[in-house]
């Protein structure tokens, strides 16, 4: 895992603490964070050639790889709103 995915890791263990240890627990915790690290790396590379700069395609980025909170967001994809 490259320097992305350790910094996605890091979002996801301080603000999806419970989501972690379900990954772990069930042994798919590295593939995820993988598939994650590489699905953004996709992107920033397709958003900069689209003519995004660093920053725009970082915010971007963040939308896909950084989930909110936990107490924000209990269920990933849930509208908060809709509880």
């Amino acid at each position: 895992m490259g320097d992305l995915g350790r910094r996605i890791l890091r979002h996801w263990e301080e603000f999806r603490p419970t989501d972690v240890a379900a990954m772990r627990k069930a042994g798919h915790l590295h593939q995820t964070m993988k598939d994650l690290e590489d699905r953004g790396a996709l992107l920033l590379r397709d958003l900069q050639l689209q003519g995004f700069n660093q920053v725009e395609a970082s915010e971007l980025l963040a939308e896909l790889v950084y989930p909110p909170s936990e107490q924000d967001m209990p269920v990933l994809g849930e509208d908060p709103d809709s509880r």
